[in-house]
């Protein structure tokens, strides 16, 4: 946690004025050491305006990397809704945040540069003036894409397994260390007169 500091400082100076949104914190302590000139970690850190469209403010060279674009100024030329897979996405979030304040792991379906799609998991904060006016968003987004993928192949190997044990000719049974018969199939069941 020392670097965090050192982190918020680098990525967003007037940050340092507020208090440090928990998502920061939370970004932080995925990072094990901070580098000035590269980041070592996948959560991009962002501030956006508000608004239907929406227009970056700050972003890390992570999140640039993120989404397939070579430098900040580049991803800078373009509107927030254009990294969604659909616009109206950006819309209902605007909506959201406006309403709630904040966002915890919101998934989303986002757009890469050259037109790929990841889920990216959104933690988001409203940052209001000393009026209560909403002056901009303060965010981190991760790439889940491969950790969903990886859940759905666990998901479908367990359906295959289950299927393959239940309907097996043959009796299986699970036996534990005490040798108590843990679980049984039907053929199982029947071998055994149930």
């Amino acid at each position: 946690m020392k670097f965090i500091g050192k982190i918020i400082e680098e990525v967003f100076p007037p940050l340092l004025e507020t208090e440090v949104p928990y998502e920061y914190k939370l970004a932080a302590e995925k990072c094990e050491s901070w580098h000035a000139e590269q980041i070592e970690y996948n959560v991009g850190i962002y501030r956006n305006t508000t608004g239907a469209t929406g227009k970056f403010l700050e972003v890390n060279p992570a999140l640039v990397q993120m989404f397939g674009y070579e430098s900040k100024e580049e991803f800078f030329t373009l509107s927030i809704a254009d990294l969604y897979r659909d616009r109206n996405d950006r819309l209902v979030f605007n909506k959201k945040m406006l309403k709630e304040g904040s966002v915890k792991d919101e998934q989303i379906q986002l757009k890469k540069k050259h037109g790929t799609f990841f889920i990216g998991s959104v933690s988001a904060v409203v940052v209001k003036d000393n009026k209560g006016n909403v002056k901009y968003y303060d965010g981190i987004i991760e790439d889940i894409t491969e950790r969903l993928q990886a859940k759905e192949i666990a998901r479908e190997s367990e359906r295959r397994y289950k299927t393959l044990f239940e309907h097996s000719s043959d009796g299986v049974f699970i036996i534990n260390l005490d040798d108590n018969i843990v679980t049984v199939n039907n053929r199982g069941a029947e071998i055994l007169g149930y």
